[in-house]
């Protein structure tokens, strides 16, 4: 918004005075004119839309380290203490293999590259005055209303994601599908180890036949 003076004529005639017909007088009146530089609106526009997606992004890393850190230090206590309350022993679960699903649980999570670059930004260029001026104002401060609206429902849209895709973990079976296939590798070893022996045994018998 700017203030500027304007000099102008205005007629000094009057109906009922005909040796006023024709005169005219100069007058200067100030007058504020609505101005606006459009290109500057639009670069801070451009920013307002750079700043707010690297505040998601920078908010997006913060939260997510700081939920690395948090699970580990959370869970694993709360497990032990559900394994004792139910007299079984806390060196029976391996605490490292814990760790380890904990944060492939963590890693998998997918956080989205939230982007308003393909936002089309208000119409107009150059210096607009008067009621182009205003109209250009409005469109940016709708714009802005916008965008501001947009980026709080992605937010919450994508929180609420992460939220259901925790839910759906089921964190026993992680845990427990690593000892089932401990178990079955220890079949496997013993399986191999009892036909070893068996062979030796047949070794033995036949070279105990030769002798």
């Amino acid at each position: 918004m700017e203030t500027k003076t304007e000099t102008y004529e205005v007629s000094t005639s009057k109906w009922y005075n005909p040796f006023s017909w024709g005169s005219t007088k100069t007058e200067t009146q100030t007058y504020s004119v609505t101005t606006i530089r459009t290109g500057a609106v639009k670069s801070a526009l451009s920013n307002l839309i750079e700043n707010i997606e690297q505040e998601i992004r920078d908010s997006n890393f913060t939260a997510m380290q700081s939920f690395k850190e948090k699970v580990p230090k959370e869970i694993i206590p709360a497990l032990r203490k559900s394994i004792i309350d139910n007299g079984g022993n806390e060196t029976s679960i391996n605490i490292n293999r814990l760790r380890y699903i904990l944060q492939s649980i963590v890693n998998s999570i997918n956080l989205p590259d939230i982007s308003y670059t393909n936002h089309k930004l208000p119409e107009g260029s150059g210096t607009l005055e008067g009621w182009a001026a205003e109209s250009f104002i409005e469109e940016s401060r709708n714009f802005i209303f916008t965008l501001k609206n947009e980026a709080k429902e992605d937010i919450n849209k994508h929180a609420n994601s992460i939220i259901q895709t925790l839910k759906k973990v089921e964190l026993g079976n992680e845990l427990f599908s690593e000892y089932d296939k401990q178990l079955e590798q220890l079949k496997n070893d013993i399986e191999n180890k009892t036909q070893a022996i068996t062979e030796l045994q047949t070794i033995t018998k036949e070279l105990s036949a030769i002798r």
